[in-house]
């Protein structure tokens, strides 16, 4: 609300409608790796296989024939950072991810050479992939589980580099793959599962689990798995690492079998959907309430705020993300002094809005909260 004050006469503004609130683009991914050519170390938005190629060469790297199988399998908007042609090395695959660290569109992380270290540098390499996306407000980890074309006993046993931080924001994947792009080689199987990721979200929406998706221009996987190997691979009762097979079926060609994060024992936080969801509406809610942060800290900012988030929980609610027959049901949110913030809140600057989500599975409520600093006035 604003007052004009001309003489004699007072017009005041009154705001009819809250602030709006709109989601960021849910499947960019950052890709970084070796390249043929190309600036080093400077991430480049990539629109298509063509202009990959134009920016960064072709063959015979291994993040070309990724790329390949990204946009056979949906992919689109990804942005790119080149670690320099010679093979991969943890200092240079780390400072590829550093620099996608500034790189705020994007949403998914994917490093396909990973899996050519060794072992105890693909264990630093990928525990720090899922740190950045615990310490990004909208940031999520494809990884390819080690030795991907091994026995399958071997291939459980890597999942124990994957460590025991930030397991939620993060889902692997084994075996590793053939494809037609390259004949000759066992490739990981991320860079097609991102692209899966990109066109289940545009076609359905993150909310959807990217499973049940055929991989196109996959041939087989490396390993074949059962049911019971299947059981084996979701669960993991001693460190809770889950890891999603690709499976082949007569019929259906190659499938996404599994929607786990690796918190494969988080009753909250296991399934892959549930976490990019709500990484996505905390993301958008912060993005979207930033016109707070010099408003004063009492009721009609709190009442504003809540009225954005109802808004824009609506419309989730009414695209299937949310559960319930009526938004009330779907979702709640609050704020306000005795309710999610304190006296002492007040006094330091902090402005506290509660949201509960009626996830599509699992069933119960999961609460979220986030905060602003308000400027000293």
């Amino acid at each position: 609300m604003a007052t004009y004050r001309t003489p004699g006469v007072y017009l005041e503004e009154i705001r009819p409608f809250p602030a709006s609130v709109s989601a960021p683009d849910s499947a960019v991914v950052g890709f970084f790796g070796c390249t043929e050519r190309g600036p080093l170390l400077q991430p480049q938005a990539v629109r298509s296989l063509l202009e990959f190629e134009q920016l960064f060469g072709g063959a015979p790297a291994l993040l070309h024939a990724a790329l390949q199988l990204f946009y056979a399998n949906g992919g689109a908007a990804c942005v790119v950072s080149s670690v320099g042609p010679a093979a991969p090395t943890l200092a240079a695959l780390r400072a590829g991810l550093d620099t996608l660290a500034t790189q705020a569109a994007v949403t998914l992380l994917v490093c396909p050479e990973a899996c050519s270290l060794p072992r105890p540098d693909y264990a630093q390499l990928v525990q720090a992939m899922l740190a950045q996306c615990a310490a990004s407000a909208n940031r999520f980890a494809i990884l390819d589980l080690y030795d991907g074309g091994q026995s399958r006993a071997d291939l459980a046993a890597q999942r124990a580099l994957f460590g025991s931080q930030h397991l939620m924001f993060g889902a692997a994947y084994a075996p590793f793959v053939r494809s037609a792009f390259a004949p000759g080689l066992a490739l990981p199987p991320s860079a097609a599962v991102a692209g899966a990721y990109a066109s289940t979200d545009q076609q359905r929406g993150v909310w959807k689990a990217p499973a049940n998706v055929a991989l196109q221009q996959v041939s087989a996987p490396l390993l074949a798995f059962s049911d019971r190997d299947q059981q084996a691979f979701n669960i993991d009762a001693a460190g809770g690492r889950s890891i999603n097979l690709i499976r082949s079926f007569s019929g259906r060609g190659c499938l996404i079998w599994g929607a786990r994060a690796l918190a494969g024992n988080d009753n909250e936080w296991r399934y892959v959907p549930v976490r990019r969801l709500c990484s996505l509406v905390l993301a958008s809610l912060q993005a979207g309430s930033q016109w707070a942060v010099f408003e004063p800290n009492e009721a009609s900012t709190w009442t504003r705020l809540v009225a954005m988030a109802e808004n824009f929980l609506t419309l989730l609610w009414r695209q299937g993300a949310l559960q319930g027959a009526k938004p009330e049901q779907a979702f709640y949110v609050r704020c306000g002094l005795n309710q999610t913030m304190t006296a002492a809140d007040l006094a330091a600057g902090r402005l506290i809005v509660e949201l509960g989500l009626a996830l599509l599975r699992p069933a119960e409520f999961i609460v979220l909260r986030f905060a602003l600093q308000l400027a000293a006035a």
